[in-house]
C-alpha cells in the first residue's frame, strides 16, 4: 500500500497488473492432469517436447517466432520482441543454470506455438553463501545444489491462436512432473497478465493458486 500511494502521488497510474501462481506438487493431481492433457492434444493436434540443448539453433529460431506472435499490444505493449541474435545471447546465458527438461517447446503440424521456462529455484542455496563466492563460497554452491527442491516457471509464451486449448497447461505439465522426479514439492508458475482470462484459467485448471500479484506502474511523459 505505502507503495501504492507513494507512485500515485508522483502521478503514475496502474497500467499492468500480473499474477503468480503457487503449485504443490505433492498434491497435484498428474494422473488427472495427464488425461486431460492427452485429450486437448488430441483434439488441438499439438505436441509437447524438451528444447534441444545438443543442437538448440533450430529451437531457438523457433521461440523467436512464438514471441514475435505473443507479444501482443493488448498484454506487451511496453516490450519489444526480442532479436534472434538477443534470443541466442540469453540461451546462452541461461543453458548453465537450466537442467534438461525444465525448457519446454510446444508444436502444432511442425509449427511452432508455445514454450516454457523454468529455473531452480538457486536462491535456496545463496541464502547459505551469505552473499560470497569467495574463498568458500562455491564450494557451498556445488555442495547444496542438489537439495533445491523447489522451482520457478518464470517463461510461458503462447501463440494466440492456440491459447484457451490446454498449449500452457500441457507445457507447465511437462516441467513440474521433471521437478516432482527431482524431488521438487513446490512450483510457481509466473508471471501471468491478469487480463490474459485464458491463461489464468489454464493455470488454475492446473492446480494452481494466486498467491502473489505485481503491478506495473506508468507515468505519460509529455
Amino acid at each position: 500500500p505505502y507503495y501504492r500511494t507513494l507512485w500515485e502521488s508522483y502521478g503514475f497510474k496502474l497500467y499492468h497488473t500480473f499474477v503468480a501462481f503457487r503449485y504443490d506438487l505433492n498434491r497435484m493431481p498428474f494422473d488427472e492432469a495427464q488425461v486431460t492433457i492427452e485429450y486437448a492434444k488430441k483434439k488441438y493436434d499439438f505436441l509437447v517436447r524438451p528444447l534441444r540443448y545438443e543442437n538448440p539453433e533450430e529451437d531457438l529460431h523457433a521461440i523467436q517466432s512464438i514471441l514475435e506472435q505473443s507479444l501482443i499490444p493488448l498484454e506487451y505493449d511496453y516490450l519489444a520482441p526480442p532479436t534472434l541474435g538477443e534470443v541466442m545471447k540469453m540461451a546462452q546465458e541461461f543453458k548453465r543454470f537450466i537442467p534438461p527438461g525444465f525448457a519446454q517447446i510446444a508444436f502444432s503440424q511442425g509449427k511452432p506455438i508455445g514454450f516454457a521456462v523454468a529455473l531452480p529455484d538457486y536462491n535456496q542455496v545463496l541464502k547459505r553463501m551469505k552473499g560470497r563466492i569467495f574463498p568458500t563460497g562455491w564450494l557451498t554452491f556445488i555442495r547444496h545444489k542438489k537439495y533445491i527442491n523447489q522451482g520457478r516457471a518464470f517463461l510461458l509464451f503462447v501463440i494466440p491462436a492456440y491459447q484457451g486449448k490446454g498449449v500452457p497447461a500441457a507445457l507447465l505439465f511437462e516441467i513440474f512432473k521433471e521437478g516432482r522426479n527431482r524431488g521438487y514439492v513446490f512450483a510457481e508458475g509466473s508471471s501471468i497478465n491478469a487480463a490474459n482470462s485464458k491463461m489464468c484459467r489454464e493455470a488454475e485448471g492446473l492446480g494452481g493458486t494466486i498467491y502473489k500479484k505485481f503491478a506495473l506502474f506508468r507515468k505519460d511523459i509529455s
